[in-house]
Parts: structure tokens; C-alpha cells; sequence
């Protein structure tokens, strides 16, 4: 049983499991993938105290920060989650499942595709949503 789970790896979620971590509660994350849409970002200039870097770089930063306190991650696909009288059970396509008390979800957005000749090339290098 986890005091509680986030689904969602980016930047919204591995803030969440820093700052649950920190407050001592067991904290499991749980998603496809970390750093989600900061990932497609080339240049990031405008995040104070750590200078110019690549988004991939940044989603590192904080990954390493939230496991550093004591967050659990398991990269997976959640499809499910029920309401089990005081608590929640997030079933994943692998079939596995985690009870929580605590359900936070971060999970983000997918960006729209305009389907356009160099769209995808270009994500993240002059292209962005």
C-alpha cells in the first residue's frame, strides 16, 4: 500500500513525488515515459539556477532528485483505476496493480500532429505546440 501514487512522469508529476517524498509518505510513479513533453525541448533557457539545457536533460534532473528522496518508479501504461472504499487500485496493461490512499494525476497532454512535411523533424527545433 502506498500513502500515494502519481500517474504522469513529466514535470508536474516528478515535482509532485519530490515534494510527497519529502513529507515522508511512500510515493510510487507510474508512467509510459519521464520527462513527457519537455522531452521534444531542444533548448531550455528559461528554467532559473541551471543555465541553458536540453529538455531530456532537465526530466533527468528531477527524475534523479524525486528517486533521490525516496520516489519508486515503474514505467508502465495505466488503464485502469477504481475506487476501493478509502483507497484507489491503479491497474496497469501489464496486468499488474498498486493500491495507494492517494491518487495524483499528472499524466499531461498529447500534442496535436498538423501532419505537415517536417513536422515531426523539426518538434522541438523550431516546431512546438
Amino acid at each position: 500500500m502506498y500513502d500515494v501514487i502519481i500517474v504522469g512522469a513529466g514535470a508536474a508529476g516528478l515535482t509532485a513525488a519530490i515534494y510527497t517524498c519529502r513529507k515522508k509518505l511512500k510515493t510510487l510513479i507510474v508512467s509510459i515515459d519521464v520527462g513527457g513533453q519537455t522531452n521534444l525541448t531542444s533548448h531550455i533557457e528559461n528554467y532559473p539556477g541551471t543555465g541553458a539545457m536540453h529538455g531530456i536533460e532537465l526530466m533527468r534532473r528531477f527524475q534523479d532528485e524525486a528517486i533521490g528522496f525516496g520516489a519508486e518508479l515503474i514505467m508502465g501504461k495505466v488503464n485502469k483505476v477504481d475506487k476501493i472504499k478509502n483507497s484507489f487500485r491503479v491497474s496497469l496493461a501489464n496486468g499488474e496493480s498498486y493500491d495507494c490512499k492517494a491518487l495524483i494525476l499528472a499524466y499531461g497532454k498529447v500534442p496535436k500532429s498538423l501532419g505537415i512535411e517536417g513536422e515531426e523533424k523539426f518538434m522541438g527545433r523550431g516546431v512546438s505546440t
